[in-house]
């Protein structure tokens, strides 16, 4: 059964990683109210990078309240973490998404930037 209740209050943790031969090494692990961060985007300069990626693939671009069904189009690896600023290497952008304070959502997203 779904819940098609107005979707006010997101929550969205944000985890980037860069991985070694031995262990991954969060670069950056932040947690923000994605309704008020889609109202003033200029708030988190590099979740601002990711978003900008991001919000290309779904139709999650508007701020609340979310009405729908939130689609993910998908990427390629290669092209969604191009504009970050990082050095050469292997990286993990890991998302967790909540939803009226429960946890809907776990992705990972694997690159090389090259």
């Amino acid at each position: 059964m779904r819940d098609k209740r107005p979707m006010n209050d997101v929550t969205v943790n944000v985890i980037l990683f860069k991985i070694s031969k031995t262990y991954r090494i969060p670069l950056f692990d932040e947690s923000l109210d994605f309704c008020a961060f889609m109202g003033d985007t200029a708030v988190a300069k590099m979740l601002s990078f990711i978003n900008k990626q991001f919000m290309k693939l779904t139709n999650a671009n508007h701020s609340c309240p979310y009405q729908h069904d939130i689609i993910y189009y998908g990427t390629k690896n290669e092209q969604f973490l191009t504009e970050i600023p990082a050095p050469k290497g292997n990286y993990i952008l890991q998302m967790k998404v909540a939803a009226n304070k429960k946890w809907k959502a776990h992705v990972k997203f694997f690159a090389t930037v090259y």
